[in-house]
């Protein structure tokens, strides 16, 4: 008999095997383990060959040129941050001012060309001082007293810029102080008959000759009948931006025998990118200057005035209302 303290007894080979809930995995380093890697391994590469093989390459290229598009402007972005950053630590007035340029529509590259001309030891209003005048002794400005002696003066521009208001305001001026007897209007827009008429209504007021170039007046006749007047204020067709057909239609302007100053209109109302698309349309043609006008309804004069020190237009006269002939006075930098 077997007692409480005694082990039983088991005899094995009256038990039968079971099966094995859960098979082990063989050691890391056995030949198994590295064959089931393997096995793992080549099963994802080929899950993963199979959607690229599909794609046409086309694609692929498309996206890699994505990608490296995106990579690019995020670099020039952060580039510019850390240039940013590192102007404005060193120079924090400086920076001050340029950020005000700015805020006034000038464009980055010039704001910091005039904020660096500002005095490091100045107070933030006396260093915005300085920067001004650096700005002033950039504005390039026409001798209009040269021009309203005589000679042969021609308003380009967009159409709705105030072109024809701004000649009308020039003739008034040069009648009052010249007479009228040396003045004559012309204008070159076939187009638009309110335009012309407007202008044969300023004649009429004058009592000056009203003349129109078209298909059967050239530009050539109609000055050359004019060439005993001192003054010959010349009207031409507005152009919408793009309207590369019309634009050079004032080629004409330049084939003339005599030399014909020729002003562009650009409204200080209008942004940047406007502004260089109607500068860029003009391009062929060789201008002497131009015309700040729509000055009164401009919240600041930044994107104007970008582009003329940019391209060294002079600026002639400034109009900054609808008042005839009240509202237009010479071109002074300081006051710009």
């Amino acid at each position: 008999m077997q007692t409480l303290d005694e082990d039983p007894v088991v005899d094995l080979r009256s038990v039968s095997p079971q099966p094995a809930e859960k098979q082990e995995r063989p050691p890391l380093g056995s030949n198994t383990a590295h064959s089931e890697v393997d096995a793992t391994f080549e099963h994802m590469m080929r899950q993963y060959r199979q959607p690229v093989a599909e794609k046409k390459e086309d694609e692929l290229l498309a996206a890699m040129r994505s990608e490296i598009e995106n990579l690019r402007l995020l670099l020039k972005g952060q580039m510019e941050q850390a240039s940013d950053e590192r102007w404005g630590m060193k120079n924090p007035l400086q920076a001050a001012v340029a950020e005000r340029f700015e805020a006034q529509g000038v464009n980055r590259q010039m704001a910091r060309q005039f904020a660096s001309e500002a005095d490091l030891f100045n107070t933030i209003e006396d260093a915005w001082q300085d920067a001004l005048q650096g700005l002033a002794r950039a504005i390039p400005v026409l001798d209009s007293q040269r021009l309203e002696r005589q000679g042969v003066i021609a308003l380009l521009g967009a159409t709705g810029v105030g072109k024809t208001t701004t000649i009308a305001k020039l003739a008034i001026r040069y009648a009052l102080k010249h007479g009228r007897d040396q003045l004559a209007l012309v204008t070159t827009d076939s187009y638009r008959l309110a335009a012309y008429e407007q202008l044969r209504t300023l004649g009429r007021i004058l009592d000056v000759p009203v003349r129109l170039i078209d298909e059967n007046n050239s530009l050539d006749d109609v000055l050359q009948s004019l060439r005993h007047k001192s003054m010959v204020l010349i009207d031409t067709a507005g152009f919408h931006p793009g309207d590369a057909e019309r634009v050079k239609q004032l080629q004409v302007l330049e084939n003339y025998s005599a030399p014909i100053e020729k002003l562009l209109v650009l409204p200080s109302t209008c942004q940047s990118r406007v502004l260089h698309g109607v500068y860029e349309l003009m391009e062929h043609i060789r201008l002497d200057g131009c015309v700040l006008s729509k000055v009164d309804e401009a919240s600041s004069l930044g994107e104007v005035l970008s582009l003329v020190v940019e391209k060294q237009l002079p600026v002639a006269y400034i109009t900054d209302g609808q008042k005839i002939p009240d509202d237009i006075r010479r071109a002074r930098a300081e006051e710009l």
